[in-house]
């Protein structure tokens, strides 16, 4: 199912959803451009996962169990140590969850480089990816050059409208379509109620 939808999300906001089409598109986008390799990651995997950017961020490898075929988005809010530190991970959800490993992402994965420091996501120069860096990358690099392939109408909100927060929307929209159950899918976008997924 190759479609689009406009979301009337919470608030009264819209936002936009992806085509299947759009998504592989902006994926063959970055990845014939060797400076665009990291973004590339972050898209397949953003599309795979449903995370929100700040935990994709996040993730370490160690959250990875390839034998289980799962992915661990960790909320170490608990962690007494880490909060002393700094560095404990939260989840706009305040809970910890898995994620099944779709194959596409897990092929991805065994390609990446690991660089010191166990995180999976890195920035172009191979740096700490931060939450608001790539936005306005791509955007620019991404959005706008591939806008007039994914035109709208007039007025309308579509494809050059799109952000990250985007590849959530069409994970839940896909994950329905392959035959996921609401139960499933709150779970794995760390939904508490239905409200929100049913919008989706």
């Amino acid at each position: 199912m190759d479609t689009r939808d406009l979301l009337a999300a919470p608030r009264g906001r819209i936002r936009t959803v992806y085509s299947r089409a759009e998504v592989r598109a902006m994926i063959d986008h970055c990845r014939k451009q060797p400076k665009l390799k990291w973004l590339q990651y972050v898209i397949v995997a953003l599309s795979h996962l449903g995370l929100r950017l700040g935990e994709l961020v996040g993730l370490r490898w160690c959250d990875l169990d390839f034998e289980s075929g799962l992915v661990r988005i960790a909320d170490e809010r608990t962690s007494v140590k880490k909060l002393r530190a700094g560095t404990a991970r939260t989840t706009k959800g305040r809970r910890s969850r898995t994620i099944p490993l779709h194959l596409e992402l897990a092929k991805m994965f065994v390609t990446m480089p690991k660089l010191p420091g166990g995180r999976v996501f890195h920035s172009a120069r191979g740096g700490v990816l931060r939450e608001n860096n790539p936005l306005k990358i791509f955007k620019e690099q991404v959005i706008q050059p591939l806008a007039k392939l994914h035109p709208e109408m007039d007025g309308e909100i579509g494809f050059s409208h799109g952000t990250f927060h985007s590849f959530r929307h069409f994970f839940c929209s896909q994950r329905f379509v392959s035959g996921a159950s609401e139960g499933e899918v709150r779970e794995w976008m760390g939904h508490r109620d239905s409200k929100i997924v049913e919008t989706y």
